[in-house]
């Protein structure tokens, strides 16, 4: 059948967008888009997203991870505007072993990407027991509070996994202004759930935080762990890390099909959404 000038479908650069509040089947589109292209990358969100593919007879559950994972063939890009829980993404590439056990080397993380810390995920967890009715309903992935991170600029990038001697500085740095600033109670008495929380950032005991009846689903019990579980992850990453606008950019001048892919949707873009109901990232084309 023929093509329609214009109409895109013979573009070697495509991008896959929400057009409402998410789950508009996204997914699916990029699962056979992704099995024809040579680059598939991630521009926005988090672990707060996903997408849920089948290869084989089994599924593979991809929050962080593009889609492009399950074409064996395909480079994967994760951008500078994605949030990165590096637990999270090694859980993924670790059940892609099966399917693929040398996924890692098709990976490749922006330096400018933020690390998404175990903090992060608790300050969600005490601002959205503190908004009690006004709870807007989030995640608690620690989406938000990392890209405030990023915003009054405290965050850690990709990037600073390079020089871990100034990563580390600046890690025990971020979890001190943490712990100041979210780890005492406020003027209102907190929820139990909440009260536990501050006690568990507090303490750094992040294993027992999201798992307190033994600890099973991940998670450090003190700085000091934070800071070498870091240490492996800047060993296994380094060769992974890269300047994305360089890394994209050689992929379109050879040529080749690269595939973009959006977390969440156009009415939860923080600017142009359904504000406040909304993401903290740029959703649309303009991320």
């Amino acid at each position: 059948m023929p093509t329609l000038p214009g109409s895109g479908v013979d573009s070697k650069f495509c991008v896959i967008l929400g057009a409402q509040w998410g789950d508009e089947g996204k997914g699916k589109l990029v699962d056979i888009l992704a099995q024809d292209v040579q680059l598939c990358a991630r521009f926005n969100g988090g672990a707060n997203a996903g997408h849920t593919l089948q290869v084989a007879g089994k599924k593979y559950a991809f929050h962080l991870l593009p889609c492009g994972m399950i074409n064996r063939s395909c480079k994967n890009l994760i951008g500078n505007g994605v949030v990165v829980h590096i637990p999270t993404l090694m859980r993924e590439l670790e059940d892609l072993k099966e399917f693929d056990h040398r996924a890692i080397e098709r990976v490749f993380i922006s330096t400018r990407a933020h690390i998404l810390l175990d903090s992060h995920q608790l300050i969600d967890g005490i601002l959205e027991a503190e908004a009690s009715s006004n709870s807007i309903g989030t995640t608690k992935r620690g989406i938000g509070p990392c890209y405030a991170s990023k915003s009054i600029r405290n965050g850690l990038r990709f990037g600073d996994l390079l020089h871990f001697e100034k990563f580390e500085e600046r890690l025990r740095e971020l979890i001190r202004w943490s712990q100041k600033r979210y780890g005492e109670p406020g003027d209102q008495e907190d929820q139990p759930s909440q009260a536990m929380l501050r006690q568990c950032l507090r303490e750094y005991n992040t294993k027992k935080a999201f798992d307190p009846e033994n600890g099973a689903r991940g998670g450090v019990s003190s700085v000091e762990e934070e800071v070498e579980r870091y240490r492996q992850y800047a060993k296994l990453l380094r060769n992974q890390i890269v300047d994305s606008v360089t890394f994209i950019h050689d992929d379109i001048a050879r040529e080749n099909r690269v595939l973009v892919e959006g977390a969440n949707a156009a009415l939860l873009d923080i600017d142009f959404g359904t504000y406040p109901f909304v993401t903290s990232s740029n959703t649309t084309i303009g991320g």
